[in-house]
Formats: C-alpha cells, structure tokens, sequence
C-alpha cells in the first residue's frame, strides 16, 4: 500500500514556522495600527500656548478647551462646552446636559469612522462614565464618516450630574489613546 501524502518532521516544522511567521506579522500591524500608545498634545490656535498635561502613568493627556490632540489618525479639538438642563428631553432632576463643540480632522490616508456613543464619555473624579444622549438640541452631530484629510464638526451632550465636576474624554474606538479635557464651561 503506497501512502499519498508523507508528512515527516520537516513537513510539521514547516507548517508551525509559518504559523509563527503568521503570527508576528498579525503582532506587528497591529502595533503599527495603533498609532502607539499614548494620545498627543498639538498646538492649536486657541490653546494660547498652554501645554497639556499627562495624568502619571495613564498616558491620559489632561487638556483645556481650545487645545487639539492627536488619538490616532484623528485630531480633536474641543472648540467649546457649556451646560444646560433644556432640551427636547428635560434634563433628569439633579443632573444638566454637558454639551461639547468637536473637531475631528482625519489625518490618516483612510476614511475614518466615529462614533460619539463609543467613543465619547464623560468622566467623574470618582471613575463614573456617562455616555453620549440625545436629551438636548445640538448643532450637528459627531457620528459619521471623514474622508482624509477632511473635518467633521459637531456637538454631543452628556446627561451629568449637577454637582460633580466632570471631564469630556475622546478614545479611539479600537485601541488605548485616550484625550481628556476639562470642561470648565458655563
């Protein structure tokens, strides 16, 4: 009986260096994708030269309104904030809508996707996030697609609590970079 396929150890060699090939080459587009590991302060023209501030060992950038960072392929720039409890749907009782102006410019050489319910959050000092709503009227919208090299403007509310001092954060929806402003607005 003659045997079709002789397998042998070069043949199993083989197929698990290919498989450890595969491997490295999967590790290393992903490290490439992601545009390293920390966000990055810009200069921008309404930062007055303020520079940003990182939160220890986090890597969270800490910047103010007006200033620009970079989170991977996009640059985002929180133009203003301001507070309010109007809107389509009244604010909770004790709570306001945070609501925050954005820039995203994609400076990758792909379409860039955002989305302000992923990729959006207010944050307290006590860690509680609270997500994108749809409470209040806003001046366009921060969802969509950006071509290279193109801006997308618009606004997105938050459902916060009175009382706290909260701070807006934008992330990267697959990866760690992460930029948070103070929103010391009125």
């Amino acid at each position: 009986m003659r045997r079709a396929f002789k397998f042998g150890l070069g043949g199993c060699l083989g197929i698990i260096g290919a498989f450890v090939l595969l491997i490295v080459v999967i590790v290393v587009i992903v490290a490439l994708a992601g545009g390293g590991d920390e966000a990055k302060v810009v200069d921008s023209p309404n930062s007055g030269g303020t520079a940003a501030t990182s939160s220890g060992s986090t890597g969270i950038l800490d910047l103010a309104v007006g200033q620009s960072a970079d989170v991977g392929d996009a640059r985002v720039t929180v133009n203003s904030c301001a507070f309010s409890k109007e809107g389509v749907i009244a604010a909770k009782a004790g709570f306001r809508y945070l609501i925050v102006d954005v820039s995203v410019v994609n400076r990758g050489k792909d379409v860039y996707n955002i989305s302000s319910l992923l990729q959006t959050e207010a944050r307290d000092a006590d860690g509680r996030t609270y997500n994108a709503t749809i409470g209040p009227r806003t001046q366009g919208n921060l969802d969509g697609a950006i071509q290279p090299g193109e801006t997308l403007r618009g606004q997105v509310a938050h459902e916060v609590p009175d009382t706290l001092a909260v701070k807006w954060q934008f992330k990267q929806a697959f990866g760690s970079q992460v930029a948070r402003w103070n929103t010391d607005c009125q």
